[in-house]
């Protein structure tokens, strides 16, 4: 039952920080106030064949892809990075940038790590401003990209 509880508190995070690499000067930006995350999901597609002798259906592995990222949050001046690939790409430049998304345990320590290259923004919702509104202004950020590969920290831990 201990083993079982111990596995369960690898489970729980308090949330994720994002890093964006290659939008200034191919330097590292960090930011933690993201405040929900989706998508991000490998899939991969399945080929079936019926071999015309036997009669036996075979399954191939096919296209490997990638579910759009999703990123939402406040507007917080932590964000340079953002605003700088944003500007880029609105100037018609095809800009392309690597992301870190990390998860952070309840402890405070990094957890699994997905990193997602040669991403691509593919839709921005700019906040509604209101100034009658108490409530914060939240951007919408949408991303594609070509390629996943998930670390856990916890395996190169020595």
């Amino acid at each position: 039952m201990g083993a079982a509880t111990d596995k369960d508190s690898l489970l729980r995070f308090k949330g994720f920080k994002v890093e964006l690499v290659g939008v200034e000067n191919n330097s590292a930006s960090v930011d933690g106030s993201w405040n929900a995350f989706s998508g991000g999901v490998p899939t991969l597609d399945s080929n079936e064949s019926t071999d015309s002798a036997t009669g036996l259906r075979t399954y191939t592995p096919g296209l490997a892809t990638v579910s759009d990222i999703t990123l939402k949050g406040f507007i917080t001046p932590t964000r340079k990075s953002l605003t700088t690939w944003l500007n880029k790409v609105f100037a018609g430049e095809e800009m392309r940038s690597d992301i870190t998304i990390t998860s952070i345990k309840v402890d405070g320590t990094d957890g699994p790590q997905n990193h997602y290259f040669s991403c691509l923004i593919t839709n921005y919702k700019f906040p509604t401003l209101d100034v009658t509104s108490a409530e914060p202004a939240e951007e919408v950020v949408e991303q594609f990209k070509e390629f996943i590969d998930t670390v856990n920290p916890e395996d190169f831990a020595s």
